[in-house]
């Protein structure tokens, strides 16, 4: 999900682009509480998890396999949103952008490092860990 001005541009597993009016922060909220949670409180409970201070990801629902992390501040108006559990692998692009595969062989280039990216990963795998261990 990429943020827009206007709302979002979502791509959905065959790599279409839809817009939608809805910015990606919304559509998280509303999700979470689909699911009997906040997205305040997901946001909480993995920077507790996994020590992290930057870049919250939502576990949306573990169950039906959403959990979404930002590639930049959510504060960042363009800040985009990436699927974690369909993530097959990220590698550099250029510089300052990381080609994305997922496991529906669609791809997609974001606007971040592919550091930024591997970090990402690593916070998602930890949290995950972490609830289920608790769990």
């Amino acid at each position: 999900m990429r943020g827009t001005p206007q709302g979002m541009t979502a791509v959905d597993e065959t790599g279409r682009e839809v817009k939608l009016p809805e910015r990606p922060e919304e559509y998280l909220r509303e999700a979470c509480l689909r699911h009997g949670s906040t997205m305040e409180g997901r946001e909480k409970s993995f920077r507790y998890l996994t020590k992290s201070s930057q870049k919250a990801g939502v576990l949306v629902s573990e169950r039906e396999q959403e959990f979404w992390f930002p590639c930049v501040s959510r504060e960042n108006e363009n800040c985009e949103w990436v699927s974690y559990f369909h993530v097959v692998k990220a590698f550099a692009s250029n510089v300052s952008q990381c080609e994305i595969m997922f496991d529906s062989g669609a791809g997609t280039i974001v606007n971040c490092s592919s550091r930024t990216i591997g970090l990402q990963l690593k916070r998602c795998r930890r949290f995950l860990q972490e609830i289920n261990e608790k769990g």
